[in-house]
């Protein structure tokens, strides 16, 4: 996992920075994806609109092919310890913390939340849908647009269990 300063994430959680001003080591939204550590990479999915239907199958191609497929192709790095970074036009556009990265902000609550940022735009249910069946609710979403941010929080305990910093298609998910 990257070397990073941990306030830095609580003080995103705490409302004192922007997210444009967030660093994890030297990632940072708006940057060329060559600050990635190549070392941190577990995998890259490369979003190709040539192939038609999943388009997430990367296993016939190395990790640099796929490097250089960013170049003119959007996708999603994957780093150890639970940091996603979506790529677009060479440069990072999102992040999504899982994992070891949310050690450091685990301990805060739907209720820090609503402290630190008021009261959502909306709120989402995150669950499983197969075949028309819900079977479990991940996550309740509480949903920032303005600030681009998302704070999933744990349906049972109320904590905070990942943070996603893209625009949520609500028509897809339904609402708390």
């Amino acid at each position: 996992m990257i070397a990073f300063n941990h306030a830095n994430l609580i003080s995103l959680v705490q409302n004192r920075v922007l997210l444009s001003e967030l660093e994890i080591g030297s990632i940072q939204l708006g940057k060329h994806y060559h600050c990635i550590d190549l070392f941190e990479i577990n995998d890259i999915y490369v979003i190709d609109p040539e192939i038609e239907g999943y388009n997430f199958e990367n296993s016939n191609k190395t990790i640099r092919e796929r490097l250089t497929q960013l170049e003119t192709l959007k996708g999603h790095i994957h780093l150890a310890g639970g940091l996603v970074c979506t790529v677009e036009n060479q440069r990072i556009t999102e992040f999504r913390f899982t994992k070891k990265y949310m050690e450091p902000v685990a301990h805060f609550t739907r209720e820090d939340i609503l402290k630190f940022h008021g009261e959502p735009d909306y709120e989402l249910v995150d669950d499983e849908l197969y075949g028309g069946f819900n079977y479990a609710i991940d996550s309740y979403i509480l949903v920032y647009p303005g600030k681009k941010l998302n704070f999933h929080v744990h349906p049972d305990t109320g904590k905070l269990v990942e943070i996603t910093t893209h625009s949520l298609d609500a028509s897809t998910l339904r609402r708390r």
